[in-house]
């Protein structure tokens, strides 16, 4: 649960010393990369760790039309849709109670 983790104030010095001598685990995550056919998104950053969320701009529902790797998934008519990573997921099943399950 890499959001709650935190350094106290007494290990800070410990810690610095420790990314000085390389003594650090890199954990790769995976990204989210959001594409539309018409441009919808310009001027906004098209990958995401936590999560990519789309939201109405009116009072009008949604279709939305969800592909993984280029294959289809499903099609939503909704007033939104988030898709999370397993980083962003966390809190999110936390927020509403559900259960979190971690495997390393």
């Amino acid at each position: 649960m890499g959001f709650l983790a935190n350094i106290s104030d007494e290990e800070i010095g410990h810690s610095i010393d420790m990314l000085w001598h390389g003594e650090y685990e890199i954990i790769e995550r995976s990204l989210l990369e959001i594409s539309e056919p018409v441009r919808l998104f310009t001027g906004s950053s098209s990958v995401a760790l936590n999560e990519i969320a789309v939201q109405k701009a009116d009072l009008s529902m949604l279709t939305i039309t969800v592909y993984v790797n280029d294959l289809y998934l499903n099609t939503y008519w909704s007033d939104g849709l988030i898709v999370s990573t397993a980083t962003g997921s966390t809190a999110y099943n936390l927020s509403v109670g559900g259960p979190i399950y971690y495997r390393r």
